[in-house]
Parts: structure tokens; sequence; C-alpha cells
């Protein structure tokens, strides 16, 4: 769904006063994580991220562009029209999250 590839500032998200400025620029991006493993373990954690993993071919996106961003080594932002990255999606799988017993 083109939504899913819409970044905070495209839904016209207000950045937060206390976001640091380098991170500001992330803004404009989608985050997205170099292993299906660092994804899921993230969107496990966060509910509100979704229930769905996309597994996505960048190559297919030639005006794509992406970085390595934050501390965390498995977390990238990219930046791409939500057109052009939809393009790029090979796979979608669900995130299989074990329920804790009371």
């Amino acid at each position: 769904m083109i939504d899913d590839f819409l970044s905070n500032a495209a839904r016209g998200r207000r950045i937060p006063a206390d976001l640091p400025a380098d991170l500001k620029r992330l803004w404009d991006g989608l985050s997205v994580y170099s292993s299906v493993e660092a994804a899921v373990r993230t969107a496990a954690r966060a509910s509100y991220l979704g229930r769905f993993v996309a597994t996505l071919d960048l190559a297919l996106a030639p005006s794509a562009r992406w970085e390595q961003t934050t501390p965390n080594v498995w977390h990238y932002t990219v930046w791409g029209e939500p057109e052009e990255l939809l393009k790029c999606v090979v796979n979608v799988n669900p995130i299989l999250v074990a329920r804790q017993r009371p």
C-alpha cells in the first residue's frame, strides 16, 4: 500500500521539538533495517509499526538513496518516491510474535 511508503513529513507529522538536530533530516525518509530479523525484532517490540515486514530490493529504485543512520548498526533510512519504493517490494511476511501467558 502506498501509504506504507510515506515519510513522517509526507504524512504531515510535526517534527518533535526535542528531536536532536542531526536526526531531523531523517523525518523525510523511511526507517528500514538491513535484515528481516532486525526488522522483526524491532516490530515485535513496537506493535504500532504493524504486523508485516516487507523485503525491498532497492536496486529496483534507481533514484532512491539510503544510508546507515542512528547508532543501531542494522538501521538505515531510505529516501525516495513512495511509488518507486512500493515497486521495490519483493516479499511480505507476517510478524509472528508468541503471546505471553498471564
